[in-house]
């Protein structure tokens, strides 16, 4: 199953703004077979208003730099970024605009 990783940080005001586009990007993309996953820089109590800003049924993992290292193995060095994840496991690329994810979803 493909899968997109859409990389956000409780610093960054950008993510606050990208967040729900994130989360209507997220429910196209269930319906089209592919999860969509919001993965966050920081633990609960860093993360709660970032996290309720998405839309109910999002899927969302708190992965803190300092203490996990899917942000080192993802190579994210910018907030907000979108990984897209092919079906076998290959890299399609990384983008910085929910907006190019859509173009991707209907190859995937």
């Amino acid at each position: 199953r493909a899968l997109v990783l859409g990389f956000f940080s409780p610093t960054c005001s950008a993510c606050t703004h990208h967040l729900p586009d994130f989360g209507t990007f997220s429910k196209r993309a269930q319906e089209k077979g592919v999860q969509a996953v919001a993965v966050v820089d920081g633990d609960a109590a860093q993360s709660e208003e970032l996290r309720a800003s998405l839309p109910a049924g999002t899927t969302t993992l708190l992965a803190p730099r300092n203490s996990n290292p899917l942000l080192d193995a993802f190579q994210v060095s910018a907030y907000p970024s979108y990984t897209v994840v092919r079906a076998d496991g290959t890299v399609e690329g990384t983008y910085g605009q929910v907006r190019q994810l859509d173009a991707r979803l209907a190859r995937l």
